[in-house]
């Protein structure tokens, strides 16, 4: 255990906590408009701590999204997610050397 619990999402499911994001660097982007957002991860850990959950971050840092259309039960229409989390997304170091050649 690394002296926090994993945190757990509405559903009760555990969720990844920041701590253990990839990047020292949480890029944000959105799938239905143009909107991204780069923050630094240290400043989110002294913002919300090490022990927030991802999921729970992306929801609090999309809320104010004025593209976001929620319903009564505060679904939303927002396509937020974290690049360096997308599926086939690669490292820093592994998109620097494809550059390279």
């Amino acid at each position: 255990m690394r002296g926090y619990q994993q945190p757990m999402d509405e559903a009760g499911r555990q969720q990844v906590p920041l701590a253990e994001y990839p990047s020292e660097t949480v890029t944000l982007a959105c799938g239905r408009c143009d909107r991204r957002g780069r923050y630094p991860k240290a400043a989110l850990i002294e913002r919300h701590g090490a022990g927030i959950g991802l999921v729970t971050l992306l929801n609090y840092l999309s809320w104010a999204c004025r593209q976001s259309l929620r319903d009564p039960w505060g679904s939303t229409a927002c396509r937020a997610f974290y690049v360096e989390l997308e599926a086939g997304s690669r490292t820093p170091a592994e998109r620097e050397v494809s550059r390279e050649t």
